[in-house]
């Protein structure tokens, strides 16, 4: 595709005012392709190939100008690779591991990160509002009961507002896995809580116990027989 045409002018007559437009050089990283644009004799230069600004950013493309007797000058073209949103954010590591004592109710408390982990944390290669990133957990067959929330801004992982009491019970359940979701997007605009443009990683949540069951006895058949006048 044309990206602009260059123009030139030229004092003498003709025929000494004929001239034509090429490519001179190109100033580009040396793991860039050089032949990424082609100037045609009219002065138009043109795109040679699909162009990634997160590997190259910006060229310097000097465009030669030379009449039927030799004679030339140089004009350079400055074009610069404008972002757009085609990468998908990535987590630091592919899982996460948080505690959290068992009975918290009431508000929503900060869970901890385990056993001298991460925190969750995602980037992504994209500039601006492109690189702005929603973090959400996938969503769950059983919402209602399920017991944690998500920062979307920060990924910071907390209980849910006014949680009963005996939801967060380690002997019922220890141990929770679920997947987080890093996107460019809300999840209410996604096409699919899974769109290409989403990173995932693993959340365990350990529950720490509490002191909350009391010593249950139990007398087997042998320790209760006695015999008589013992």
């Amino acid at each position: 595709s044309n990206v602009l045409q260059v123009f030139a002018t030229d004092a003498d007559s003709y025929p000494n005012n004929n001239f034509d437009f090429s490519l001179y050089s190109v100033r580009i990283p040396s793991d860039a392709r050089a032949d990424s644009f082609i100037v045609t004799s009219r002065g138009f230069v043109i795109l040679n190939t699909t162009l990634d600004r997160e590997t190259v950013d910006g060229y310097n493309i000097l465009v030669e100008a030379k009449d039927s007797g030799g004679l030339r000058s140089f004009a350079t073209v400055i074009v610069s690779v404008l972002d757009v949103n085609d990468n998908p954010p990535i987590f630091s590591v592919g899982g996460y591991e948080y505690a959290i004592n068992e009975n918290v109710t009431g508000a929503p408390v900060m869970l901890d990160v385990y056993g001298g982990g991460m925190t969750i944390a995602a980037s992504d290669a994209d500039l601006g509002s492109n690189a702005f990133i929603y973090y959400y957990i996938l969503p769950q067959q059983t919402p209602n009961l399920f017991p944690f929330q998500i920062n979307i801004a920060t990924g910071q992982l907390y209980t849910v507002a006014n949680l009963s009491q005996g939801v967060l019970d380690r002997e019922s359940m220890p141990v929770y896995i679920f997947t987080i979701v890093a996107s460019n997007k809300p999840l209410s605009s996604l096409a699919s809580p899974l769109d290409p443009l989403t990173g995932v990683a693993s959340v365990v949540v350990r529950l720490q116990d509490a002191n909350d069951n009391a010593p249950v006895l139990t007398i087997g058949r042998e320790d209760a027989r006695s015999e008589e006048h013992t």
